[in-house]
């Protein structure tokens, strides 16, 4: 298993004599795992993984005159099992499930909900939420 947090800040302020733009921006970012493996017989494997990750984003403006931007923040949770089966000395089978949430709550592809509408009528948009899920099927021939 493993925990993982970091932290960045930075802070900007910048002039060019026309316009000012001063700004505090931090990240933060945690991600945990925990993995299982076992070897129930001679011939099979059987594992699993379970992860966690969780990055915020907070964009604290200083400028009076604007408001502050949105945080945003990206979640994903993945879960992996496998089994691993010796079909002989060489070779083995080998079957994969992933399943994979991830949540992005960004404000610049979802502005308010809405889709962003470029000059040529083209449009961008994305789902917050989203999930997939894969089953693989692997044939391993070992050359010894």
């Amino acid at each position: 298993g493993y925990v993982s947090q970091g932290e960045q800040t930075q802070h900007v302020n910048h002039s060019n004599g026309l316009t000012q733009y001063r700004a505090e921006l931090e990240n933060t970012n945690t991600a945990m795992g925990i993995g299982v493996r076992g070897k129930p017989s001679g011939k099979l494997d059987l594992g699993g993984d379970l992860s966690y990750m969780n990055d915020n984003n907070h964009y604290g403006q200083l400028q009076a005159a604007t408001t502050a931007l949105p945080d945003v923040a990206f979640r994903q949770t993945t879960f992996k099992l496998f089994g691993k089966y010796a079909l002989e000395k060489h070779a083995d089978v080998r079957v994969d499930l992933v399943h994979q949430h991830t949540s992005l709550n960004e404000w610049t592809w979802e502005n308010g909900g809405r889709s962003f509408l470029y000059s040529d009528n083209t449009s961008v948009s994305m789902k917050q939420n989203q999930s997939v899920a894969f089953i693989g099927a692997t044939y391993i021939y070992k050359l010894k």
